[in-house]
């Protein structure tokens, strides 16, 4: 009777036993999950001297592409052969290097050790962390979650490429800007020169003071629009509206064009088509800004006994109390080809230069029009 009571009672300890073990278990793999979080896709548990790895949490992608189930045990295999396996349906070159026993145990020793790798699955390309904590409670064990950080990288690469192309753009603006500067620089300080040797040649003074001052007149042009783009891009330059008659303020504008086409010989003709509302808040100064930069290029580009004409039509379909005005310039100027069209709007932007066209300008006029369309909520296109 007191063997059999004796056997009753060592049963009773192995279970009890068991289910301390059980319930250690269950507490440790909380304390597995709750510690790499919930974003890991994959976590799973490698003990070498138990030749045990054990998953705890699978899914997203890794539940797509392992056979692995939550709770499942792998085959028994050492650490960089589980991590082998585990891996085998993708392309870790990569992860072998980084996650072998002999390269993750010295740093785990100190700390939690994490590196980027790339899942390639199905011919397509995915960023994962992995991440290796050190079981504390066995020398052996280790911790390991897979966590997908695709989107995140992907807009860090977005961004880093809009930072280069910026750079870039930056680059090319100060080189163009200084190319641009230096040469009406040139022309001021060889005409000056001119001046001072043939000071008692009236004629030849006067002759150098004009060409002086036209080259002044460029590089003032190129030093307001590189201020007025700096703004802009600053973000500092604002919309301001303000009551404007907008039949009056057109044919102010009409009158700076009409003295530069007929100085030069060009048609210039004005319409305007259904106006229902004369007096409109809108940006007067930016307007004219806009509409003087375009009107202004069809002029200069545009050979004496060419013509540029130029419309303002009110347009139907308006919110209450808006008007939509569509401002239109066509011109028998040089044009220009159908690739150049889509970098008009570039800063620096001219299909030839100032020396093969003849025809000086700071290629920025039509990239400060594009932006301050935009500001103002407009639109802009050409044909």
């Amino acid at each position: 009777m007191e063997e059999r009571q004796k056997k009753i009672t060592e049963e009773n300890r192995d279970y009890s036993g068991k289910k301390a073990a059980l319930e250690a278990l269950k507490i440790k793999q909380e304390a597995i999950i709750a510690a790499l979080g919930e974003d890991f896709d994959f976590v799973c548990y490698i003990a070498s001297s138990q030749n045990t790895v054990k998953c705890y949490r699978n899914t997203g992608l890794f539940n797509t592409i392992l056979s692995v189930k939550k709770g499942d045990f792998l085959l028994p295999k050492e650490f960089d052969n589980a991590l082998k396996q585990l891996m085998s349906p993708v392309e870790f070159t990569r992860f072998r290097t980084y996650a072998s026993r002999s390269y993750v145990m010295p740093i785990l020793s100190a700390k939690p050790y994490s590196f980027n790798f790339i899942v390639s699955y199905e011919r397509q390309d995915y960023y994962y962390l992995v991440k290796f904590v050190k079981d504390k409670s066995n020398p052996d064990g280790i911790i390991i979650g897979f966590q997908n950080i695709d989107s995140q990288m992907r807009q860090e690469k977005d961004s880093q490429k809009e930072l280069e192309e910026a750079n870039m753009s930056k680059s090319n603006f100060l080189f163009n800007m200084s190319h641009d500067i230096r040469t009406p620089m040139n022309a001021i300080m060889g005409f000056t020169e001119i001046a001072k040797r043939n000071i008692n040649d009236t004629d030849k003074v006067l002759e150098s003071l004009n060409k002086v001052e036209s080259s002044g007149n460029h590089l003032l042009d190129l030093i307001n629009n590189v201020l007025d783009m700096a703004k802009i891009e600053s973000g500092h330059i604002d919309i301001d509206e303000s009551p404007v008659n907008i039949k009056r303020a057109n044919q102010e504008m009409c009158d700076i064009i009409q003295q530069m086409a007929s100085k030069k010989g060009v048609l210039f003709t004005n319409e305007i088509i259904n106006l229902t509302q004369e007096n409109v808040w809108a940006d007067k100064l930016h307007i004219n800004q806009v509409l003087l930069n375009i009107l202004s290029n069809a002029v200069k580009y545009t050979k004496p006994n060419g013509y540029v004409n130029y419309k303002l039509e009110e347009l139907e379909g308006t919110a209450k109390n808006y008007i939509r005005l569509k401002f239109s310039v066509e011109d028998s100027g040089i044009g220009m080809s159908k690739e150049f069209v889509s970098h008009i709007f570039d800063s620096f932007s001219r299909e030839q230069t100032t020396t093969s066209s003849g025809i000086e300008g700071t290629g920025l006029g039509m990239a400060i029009t594009k932006k301050l369309v935009d500001l103002m909520k407009g639109k802009i296109e050409i044909n």
